[in-house]
């Protein structure tokens, strides 16, 4: 029965390293659990983070239609405007139409469909208060005529 007390031993210690070994996992699971709860909440914070993102994004993006719908619009008007004038004075005469400057070569419209047209008065005043814009209230665009050869206002 010598072997019965060792066996019994032998038993206690093994159940006794098991147990540690479950208070070991158990403290594992517990910080594992936290962790996936930080995380959780942290997953949480970062979606509504991104729906707030993709809201100011659609904002901005209205913005921005609204603001391309209104050119588009002005560009109707500006060339009704120019028809009226073509109709009141012919084509040739129209004081917007006319080159405003007498350099043939080197004044030309540098993008878009009207690439290479000569400047007209029309395009003059719009150069003058893009030029204007540029030096105060949006100068961080830089210069208007590198804005004009980039922004591809003329598309």
């Amino acid at each position: 029965m010598v072997s019965d007390g060792f066996f019994q031993g032998y038993m206690t210690q093994s159940v006794t390293n098991a147990n540690h070994e479950v208070e070991r996992a158990n403290i594992k699971i517990a910080e594992l659990r936290e962790l996936r709860r930080r995380d959780a909440d942290r997953i949480e914070h970062l979606e509504a983070e991104l729906q707030k993102a993709n809201s100011e994004i659609r904002k901005a993006n209205r913005i921005i239609d609204t603001w391309n719908a209104h050119y588009v619009a002005l560009e109707t008007q500006a060339g009704w405007m120019l028809d009226r004038l073509d109709n009141a004075f012919g084509p040739d005469k129209n004081p917007a139409r006319k080159h405003a400057y007498a350099h043939d070569v080197r004044d030309r419209i540098p993008t878009g469909k009207r690439k290479g047209e000569r400047v007209t008065m029309r395009d003059h005043v719009y150069f003058q208060k893009l030029a204007d814009l540029t030096t105060g209230t949006f100068e961080h665009l830089g210069s208007w005529k590198e804005l004009i050869r980039t922004a591809k206002f003329f598309e």
